[in-house]
């Protein structure tokens, strides 16, 4: 792979600005810089259709339809990051961790994760969770635009994806009943919202890392087990 600070792929005008150091050697982090010049429906169309084939791709969903809500996401403020092994031939092709997030409309203190996912053969090598840091400082440094939570929805049969978030210092705040689009990884499209207080995190680099990171006081716990009826992970251990 190129050794360039910044890749530009002309097919879907998406500039890969590289991030940081190289991750264990085998790994480099990219944010996506959704660019558009003057054609710019034709620049959007392209990035639709790259970041619906990505995910269908990651969560190995070929039938799946990202396409409605990619749009939503990334139209309002859409961000981007990847994990691409330093052995691909292209970056664009060989994404083995991806996240898309976005400022909601009805909540512009809020930067929401519309998706987060590593491919499978690439989990459990700690991409989710430097992820998830990426995530949280970007949300801490846009504190002074308003941003004061992060939020996101998950399965609530996706239990792998919800131990991390809590142990990374969300908590669930609402039960939503078939709130999500047909799953076939998941026998139901129940939902949990969850969310991170900016205020609470203390230190980023050890967020999912050290129980100190996020200053987590028993009333959030007490919230998420009267209002989800979930018992945060640590609680649990």
């Amino acid at each position: 792979m190129s050794s360039k600070l910044a890749l530009y792929d002309r097919a879907t005008n998406i500039k890969f600005i590289r991030i940081g150091s190289d991750y264990k050697n085998t790994y480099r982090f990219y944010e996506l810089n959704l660019t558009s010049n003057n054609h710019a429906t034709h620049d959007n169309y392209a990035q639709w259709v790259f970041f619906d084939q990505t995910l269908r791709d990651l969560f190995e969903m070929p039938n799946a339809r990202f396409w409605q809500s990619i749009v939503n996401c990334l139209q309002n403020y859409g961000i981007a990051y990847a994990y691409v092994p330093l052995n691909a031939t292209s970056v664009t092709a060989n994404i083995s961790a991806l996240t898309v997030l976005t400022r909601q409309k009805s909540s512009f203190d809020n930067l929401y994760i519309c998706y987060m996912v590593t491919r499978k053969e690439h989990r459990r090598r700690g991409l989710g969770t430097l992820i998830l840091q990426q995530i949280v400082q970007r949300a801490l440094d846009e504190q002074r635009n308003g941003i004061k939570h992060v939020t996101l929805h998950v399965n609530t049969l996706n239990t792998v994806a919800l131990e991390l978030y809590e142990r990374c210092g969300w908590r669930c705040y609402q039960y939503l009943p078939t709130y999500l689009d047909p799953d076939p990884h998941h026998a139901t499209n129940h939902a949990y919202a969850l969310i991170l207080h900016l205020e609470k995190v203390k230190n980023v680099t050890g967020l999912c890392r050290d129980t100190n990171a996020v200053d987590i006081n028993p009333q959030d716990d007490r919230k998420s087990i009267e209002n989800c009826h979930r018992v945060p992970a640590q609680l649990r251990e």
